[in-house]
């Protein structure tokens, strides 16, 4: 027995389980949506009619919050081709 190295955890022995799973874990990823966002201000009085514009190109309505200047800022997102 050799005292300078020590022996192999056991997690490692099921190193090779984990390896035989990570090209059905690729493929998943790659079947994952992905989005990009935008932040939009709200013009008082035309919120609808900015954010059917947006809505018109494919992007989704995410939120509405108060800007930091006042006013309302929507973010959106919409999923990348």
């Amino acid at each position: 027995m050799n005292l300078s190295t020590p022996p192999e955890p056991v997690f490692w022995r099921s190193r090779l389980d984990i390896d035989s799973r990570l090209p059905a874990k690729f493929e998943r990823m790659l079947n994952v949506t992905r989005w990009e966002y935008a932040t939009v201000p709200l013009l008082l009085h035309k919120e609808a009619q900015i954010l059917n514009a947006w809505g018109v190109d494919g992007w989704e309505l995410v939120s509405v919050e108060a800007g930091p200047a006042g006013g309302l800022i929507a973010f959106m997102k919409r999923a990348v081709a």
